[in-house]
């Protein structure tokens, strides 16, 4: 076990949640997030099961390091027959899914078009991690119900690939550029990457088109985004360079530098959502803060600062400012990332 684990679970036994200890547990969850296995998870369950609401930060641990088995605890535990108990925080819907119950699909499906956004969501990102088999037919309908709508259950066009039909996926592309309000977006963007290389011309669209606003941090669109990257395996590299060629005869560059940069953002954190199939963000920070910020030459600044610079004229633009805090952050997450290289390499020779 960590020894993060063991001081988690000895803040929850004192009560010490508040003030300072509030951002240590966040703290300690991340690391065991990061380095746990399944004896965390196993210690971690009963502190969970003690009080399910008020230690909902816990399911995100156990979904990572827990197994089948944690999952029918948690359902024994935490359901009444087919129904979430009263006060039981929804993203146990979602961590039933990811620990790969097959029997609860039927019981998630029913809170995929509930009237709580917060259940619909949980469920449709549970039932994301698993087969759906026998429910082709009743998602495919229930998406058909969005069209034309301005909202609806956000998460519901993420299923889209459940049902095995592809005409389902410039179906989601048209919802997204006509009726759909932003506060939509997540689901039909992440529905789209879902497909794959069959998804692929339609997401690059997505990403810069204004009416996406895949920038936008209100809405979680550009988390969401950023999660639909990892579906297809797309580096923000990549992006980087479609950046750098727009800059010539975009009429849009103000809104692809501020999705460029929300992405960016998010590559820094490395935020790790509970879909199992997403491919693992194998970016190396390093590698880009050396493409983001360095010169090519030393005579002339050809970075993305430098362009920015080109691009806007006020020196102190909103942009250029943001980028600069960036550069700061990538820094700092470059030199985590060597001093994990460093211990793991250092563990590897001594053993």
């Amino acid at each position: 076990m960590l020894l993060a684990t063991e001081l988690l679970i000895k803040i929850y036994s004192q009560n010490l949640t508040y003030g300072s200890q509030y951002e240590a547990k966040n703290a300690y969850i991340a690391a065991i997030e990061k380095f746990g296995c399944q004896v965390d998870a196993d210690a971690l369950l009963p502190v969970f099961l003690e009080n399910p609401l008020e230690r909902r930060e816990l399911i995100s641990p156990l979904m990572g390091w827990g197994n089948l088995q944690t999952g029918k605890v948690i359902y024994q535990q935490c359901f009444q027959g087919e129904l979430l108990k009263p006060e039981m925080p929804e993203e146990i819907l979602h961590c039933l899914g990811y620990l790969g119950n097959e029997s609860i699909t039927n019981c998630l499906f029913q809170y995929v078009q509930a009237d709580n956004y917060y259940l619909s969501r949980a469920a449709c990102l549970g039932l994301l991690n698993l087969s759906c088999a026998g429910l082709e037919d009743d998602i495919a309908r229930a998406i058909t119900t969005c069209y034309g709508k301005h909202l609806f259950p956000e998460f519901l066009p993420a299923l889209a690939i459940k049902t095995g039909k592809l005409e389902l996926l410039e179906q989601l592309y048209h919802l997204g550029e006509t009726t759909a309000s932003c506060d939509c977006n997540a689901g039909l963007i992440l529905g789209v990457a879902l497909y794959g290389e069959q998804g692929l011309k339609y997401f690059h669209d997505i990403i810069w088109n204004p009416r996406w606003e895949t920038h936008g941090g209100g809405t979680g669109s550009d988390y969401w985004t950023y999660i639909a990257m990892q579906c297809l395996g797309m580096k923000l590299s990549d992006l980087y360079q479609d950046l750098k060629n727009k800059v010539e005869n975009s009429p849009n560059l103000e809104h692809e530098f501020l999705v460029f940069i929300a992405l960016l953002s998010w590559q820094i954190r490395s935020p790790q959502e509970k879909i199992k199939f997403l491919q693992p963000n194998r970016e190396s920070h390093i590698e880009l803060y050396q493409i983001l910020f360095d010169w090519s030459t030393p005579h002339h600044d050809d970075s993305i600062i430098g362009i920015a610079h080109q691009v806007f004229a006020e020196v102190d633009h909103p942009i250029i400012k943001e980028l600069y805090i960036l550069q700061a952050q990538l820094n700092l997450a470059m030199q985590y990332e060597i001093e994990i290289e460093t211990i793991t390499h250092k563990l590897l020779t001594h053993n």
